[in-house]
């Protein structure tokens, strides 16, 4: 099940996949990677996707039919802004989890700079907004990048991004909240899926790439059980998850992914969750802090972890359809007006 119209389902799928590991993290498995896993193939999407409408529109920009690049970024404000700032809104009004006091630092996106310098999540509730800053800054850098770069020098860009973020991780200690937050940590992974991007537009993806994914998996996993000193284990698996979800978006993308994945991801209501993934995203941890604040539930979800994830997943799936119904799909409409590429 490959390219369909323009549209590639199972990379839906993926979104769903990505989202249900950070639920999963965040409601019951939070002394685990698994919710930043999550957000690592949430990186690795945007990367590919994000690089792939930028460099259909410098094709079309050198054919001289180029829309401005100032669409791009409106497409992005219709498409992130409007829930984003909603529910910020609401928060401030409210004072959630005292907001009020970080308030400038949300408002202008750089969550993530601001828990690397508090080294902490202030607020908790908005922990979760670090690799929504960080893709934010890429947005802003990239498509820049991409215009304006010497095709030649692309690859090596990608290459050289890539490189800065596995080098810039082996200086921050890993207990630094920045060793995760701060945007150059995260490159890796957004440049692993540009790659994606170029490789696909360079002839079909090779043979190798199931086996090989497959391969760098079972490594992967190695080595996070492997009792390595000093967190290695934490830096390895940081550089291999990069490659390695690049393979899986590579797989997905083409279409080659064993037949039995295909169909789980092409599922329609797994394609559904894919859709609203970034409501789900954004929206789930304001549900964890309802949860706990009900006096009446909260001791028995705190012993039921399982519990919290399938409730907690369910009232976020429905704020989510809320918000994609009423929010975002119409808002998203008025993407039309401004084509691009």
């Amino acid at each position: 099940m490959g390219m369909v119209g323009g549209y590639r389902p199972q990379l839906d799928g993926l979104r769903a996949v990505a989202v249900t590991l950070v639920l999963l993290g965040h409601f019951a498995l939070d002394r685990t990677v698994i919710g930043h896993v999550g957000v690592r193939i949430f990186f690795v999407l945007s990367g590919y996707l994000i690089t792939g409408i930028l460099l259909q529109a410098r094709d079309a920009r050198e054919a001289g039919q180029a829309q401005p690049l100032r669409h791009f970024y409106i497409r992005r404000i219709l498409r992130l802004w409007p829930a984003y700032y909603l529910l910020l809104g609401v928060a401030l009004i409210a004072n959630i989890d005292n907001i009020r006091s970080v308030a400038p630092w949300h408002l202008v996106q750089a969550s993530n700079i601001l828990f690397a310098w508090r080294n902490a999540f202030v607020p908790p509730v908005t922990a979760h907004w670090w690799s929504l800053a960080v893709e934010e800054q890429f947005y802003l850098v990239w498509p820049l990048v991409v215009f304006f770069l010497p095709r030649r020098w692309l690859v090596p860009a990608i290459i050289a991004a890539i490189g800065m973020a596995n080098v810039g991780r082996a200086f921050i200690p890993m207990d630094d909240i920045a060793y995760l937050t701060l945007p150059f940590m995260s490159f890796d992974a957004l440049a692993a899926g540009a790659l994606v991007t170029v490789a696909e537009r360079r002839g079909p993806m090779p043979g190798w790439l199931l086996p090989g994914t497959l391969l760098l998996g079972a490594i992967t996993l190695v080595v996070l059980l492997l009792p390595l000193p000093f967190g290695l284990n934490l830096h390895l698996s940081e550089a291999l998850t990069a490659p390695l979800f690049a393979g899986l978006v590579a797989l997905a993308a083409s279409g080659r992914t064993p037949s039995w994945l295909g169909r789980v991801l092409c599922w329609p209501p797994i394609l559904y969750i894919g859709r609203i993934s970034y409501g789900v995203y954004l929206y789930h941890l304001f549900i964890l802090l309802a949860m706990w604040k009900l006096d009446e539930t909260a001791a028995f979800l705190a012993h039921h972890r399982m519990v919290m994830f399938l409730i907690g997943s369910a009232a976020t799936i429905i704020v989510a359809t809320a918000s994609w119904y009423m929010i975002e799909r119409p808002i998203n409409a008025l993407k039309r007006r401004y084509p691009f590429p």
